[in-house]
């Protein structure tokens, strides 16, 4: 079922909205106001969703933009109040994941509190939220394509963080709400919306050790040149980390945190501690790609094991962390199912996944496929086993991943720019009732293939329903 709202986004009918979910936790400026209703027309959805829900009281990017605002509010108050607001849609009867800790919110909130982040630059994060969203909205696009023709640029840059690092320092010609940024505001900015960057794609070790490059190559530029310092590395975290807390939102509660549980916000937290260390306390042998590497091999063992499982074999340690990322295993229960669903894949299956896993280890892909994560979630939601659900995403996995590595090789994709798991991801409830599946590159995206040919591959018929 498409997301979204049926009708355009009134300035009644989100006001209306703000009051009753969010009372005076979320006052809005008159330009944040304007700036967010751009998001009536917005063409670029997620295709992650809040397990079972299908069907939001507003356009879905409004809503998730309208929680993490207030979720921001919520970590700067820090109080007891604020915790349980916070942790309200975690105490659903429905909710499977761990609720965060008290303790944990506590820390979370020390990187917000007025000591560490100052009036000037909790504005600053505010705005930074809200052109995050509105960046890709047809409002901005439009805005943007004016200025860049004005300045016979070309085309404008297609992947979403290049865009927002482009435009942003064109301020109010394409962003209203940035009239009236400081020279201190402009450089959190350029530190928010550096590519290459992305906390997710670290978060869920989407990627090869590639996508640690841009943070290590900032911290090491001249002063004067440098768009990441000591200084403004925890706002670029505190960005991302109120992106990932209204990653998923649930309609009925938009108060609070669906998503930034105890597990995950512990896995924010030691990926902070892995990146501080890497960035500005390096061993001075260490090259980029070693310390990069590092930083990937560190986070993939953590991640194994926190699963708490007594018999992951040391070959595959890696493959185990890497996939419990992708698919977001956080619950013991979890990690026993996969376990279980691991243990019975072939050796052949096991080899390729080690083999993925080396390859990242030294930097391929270039590029951080988009999108992965979504594939498993969506499979899995839409109905079938565990075991059902991780066979699938595996053979999809291990054959799209060979694909894109031999299209790289060949020159047949350029190496970057990413390939996007969107589409895959958007057919998942197709999928997850074939028993084989064929996949080829159409462009950049892996789809669902309907016709052989020599882009396409095929899975296997799965052992399990």
């Amino acid at each position: 079922m498409s997301l979204g709202h049926t009708t355009p986004l009134q300035e009644q009918a989100l006001q209306d909205y703000i009051e009753q979910h969010f009372g005076t936790m979320l006052e809005l400026s008159s330009q944040e106001f304007s700036q967010i209703l751009w998001l009536e027309k917005t063409e670029n959805r997620s295709p992650d969703n809040v397990p079972g829900i299908s069907s939001y009281p507003l356009e879905k990017e409004v809503i998730r933009l309208l929680n993490r605002l207030h979720n921001l509010a919520l970590l700067r108050d820090g109080s007891e109040a604020s915790y349980q607001y916070f942790t309200k849609p975690q105490r659903d009867t429905n909710y499977d994941s761990p609720v965060l800790g008290r303790h944990e919110f506590s820390v979370l909130s020390r990187w917000f509190s007025a000591k560490a982040l100052p009036e000037e630059r909790y504005a600053a994060l505010r705005s930074v939220t809200i052109v995050n969203a509105v960046a890709r909205t047809t409002q901005a696009r439009e805005r943007a394509q004016q200025v860049w023709d004005s300045e016979g640029r070309g085309k404008l840059p297609q992947d979403g963080m290049e865009f927002l690092w482009a435009t942003a320092t064109h301020k109010p010609s394409i962003y209203p709400l940035l009239d009236t940024v400081s020279p201190d505001q402009e450089t959190l900015l350029r530190a928010a919306f550096l590519p290459d960057s992305h906390f997710r794609h670290m978060l869920y070790a989407e990627g090869s050790r590639a996508m640690y490059y841009r943070l290590l190559d900032e911290v090491n530029r001249p002063q004067n040149n440098q768009a990441l310092s000591r200084d403004t590395f925890n706002f670029w975290f505190m960005t991302w980390l109120i992106d990932v807390s209204g990653f998923w939102v649930n309609p009925a509660i938009p108060e609070g945190s669906y998503y930034l549980n105890q597990t995950e916000a512990q896995f924010a937290i030691t990926q902070w501690h892995l990146l501080t260390n890497a960035l500005f306390n390096p061993s001075k042998w260490q090259t980029r790609a070693v310390a990069a590497r590092e930083l990937l091999k560190n986070y993939l063992s953590y991640r194994a094991k926190v699963l708490a499982l007594d018999n992951i074999p040391m070959d595959d340690l890696l493959a185990y962390g890497g996939l419990a990322a992708l698919m977001r295993i956080q619950t013991p229960e979890q990690a026993d199912d996969f376990h279980q669903a691991y243990n019975r894949l072939s050796m052949e299956k096991k080899q390729a996944l080690r083999q993925i896993y080396t390859d990242k280890l030294i930097g391929n892909p270039t590029k951080t496929p988009t999108y992965l994560p979504a594939v498993f979630v969506n499979l899995y939601e839409a109905g079938g086993s565990f075991q059902h659900s991780f066979e699938m995403f595996v053979d999809i996995y291990i054959q799209s991943m060979q694909l894109i590595k031999e299209k790289y090789k060949t020159g047949d994709l350029q190496v970057n720019k990413p390939v996007s798991f969107k589409s895959l991801a958007n057919t998942a409830e197709i999928i997850a009732e074939m028993r084989s599946v064929s996949i080829r590159l159409e462009g950049y995206d892996i789809v669902i293939n309907t016709e052989l040919d020599e882009n396409s591959i095929t899975i296997e018929p799965i052992s399990t329903l």
